[in-house]
């Protein structure tokens, strides 16, 4: 019952303080220059005076030594206001998850989302660059996608493939780096630029490393009626495996957002070129079009679910395709600092007409099931495991497959 009681107490004192943050006044000076020695009360006091009296550094500094005493929700919703002060969307968002994780009553849980979606959508003044590395190893069961079976039918004859056409095993290291942006060009008009660079090295599989880089600049319309908001992604990228040029591309798109309650609705299109360097016949036009929701099911998990229809144009048309492609994601808090993802796609493809050798057009259905667990500590890393099995039965035995992936890494953005 005690329990009960300092808990409802913890998260009134929240929504008290996010809803009516001028209502406490406190000195925003510590007479101790340790903070290790000023009362626990106290620090949180003058943490919360300097935030209202926009000093966030100062805030952030002594909401951290706070969290290292004790975890506390209100402390973490702090926290996270003093980081979305200070452009730190990505850390703000997950200390805000950390706050709404100890089921606060509804009008302080309304806050925190709403505060929670104010940092997803960066809607502040000019941020600075945000800097991402993410360090990992990766273990691959087909890293070259090879069949399930090595005999295949060609032109009406079994065939057995040699060993380097069957699936290869492999594991390798893999680093991400990135950095992005936020803007605000006026009230209703926000922009966001992300670079992106990754690479991908196995041992005994050199000829499937890879290395990417993307750039996207998103325009962003927000302050509609109804809480609309409107993204209009443009994109360029360039793929390399095994040391040589492989795909390069462009897209541009257009999404829409609209929060309703604790539904957010969303639908959009793309449209996407591709070109292939060493396949030239693979090389497509694609556009595609998707509808989902996301729905808060407690204040520690959420629902996501998505219809995407793809229609590929390719430069030869036996790899002229359309795709439907039906996914769920669900998101939860398992304990504090502890996330967890589960996600499963569904896809099925069919070629327009048949490939030189084949006697039909290509079929393929397709399930992907996804689990991560990811660790958020208050400073430092962020660490996450994640295993992924996918399956491809095709009416070709040449594109009947199977893979697991098994990932380990760490993040670190500043």
């Amino acid at each position: 019952m005690i329990g009960l009681l300092t808990r409802i107490w913890v998260t009134l004192v929240l929504s008290a303080a996010l809803v009516w943050p001028g209502c406490a006044q406190a000195a925003c000076t510590l007479e101790a220059t340790d903070v290790a020695q000023v009362d626990e009360g106290a620090l949180h006091a003058a943490a919360q005076c300097a935030l209202e009296q926009g000093d966030a550094q100062r805030a952030l500094a002594w909401m951290q030594a706070l969290l290292e005493r004790v975890d506390y929700p209100v402390y973490h919703a702090d926290h996270g206001r003093a980081l979305l002060a200070l452009g730190q969307y990505p850390q703000a968002m997950a200390a805000f998850e950390r706050a709404m994780a100890s089921a606060p009553p509804p009008e302080a849980l309304r806050v925190l989302q709403h505060l929670h979606a104010k940092a997803s959508q960066g809607q502040q003044p000019d941020s600075a660059w945000q800097k991402m590395v993410a360090l990992g190893w990766v273990s691959d069961s087909n890293v070259n996608a090879g069949p399930s079976s090595g005999l295949v039918n060609l032109f009406g004859l079994d065939f057995q493939l040699d060993p380097g056409g069957l699936p290869i095993r492999a594991t390798g290291a893999t680093i991400e780096l990135q950095l992005s942006r936020h803007l605000r060009l006026s009230p209703r008009w926000q922009s966001a630029v992300r670079l992106v660079a990754d690479g991908t090295s196995y041992s005994g599989a050199s000829g499937h490393n890879q290395r990417s880089l993307q750039v996207e600049w998103t325009p962003v319309w927000t302050g509609l009626a109804g809480g609309d908001v409107w993204r209009f992604p443009l994109g360029l990228y360039g793929l390399q495996r095994g040391g040589q040029a492989y795909q390069s591309g462009h897209s541009m798109g257009a999404q829409w957002i609209r929060p309703q309650g604790d539904t957010e609705w969303m639908a959009g299109g793309h449209r996407q070129r591709r070109t292939m360097a060493q396949a030239p016949a693979l090389s497509a036009d694609q556009w595609a079009a998707w509808a989902g929701w996301k729905r808060v099911l407690t204040p520690v998990a959420t629902v996501q679910t998505t219809l995407r229809m793809v229609r590929e144009h390719a430069t030869d048309a036996a790899y002229s395709n359309r795709q439907a492609v039906l996914g769920w994601q669900l998101d939860w808090q398992l304990a504090d600092r502890w996330h967890a993802k589960a996600e499963h796609l569904w896809l099925v493809q069919r070629n327009d007409v048949a490939e030189s050798w084949a006697s039909e057009p290509r079929h393929d259905r397709g399930a992907s099931t996804g689990v991560q667990v990811t660790w958020r500590p208050v400073q430092g890393p962020q660490w996450s495991l994640s295993v992924t099995r996918q399956r491809t039965h095709s009416n070709l035995a040449l594109y009947d497959s199977q893979r697991t992936l098994l990932r380990l890494g760490g993040q670190w953005m500043w």
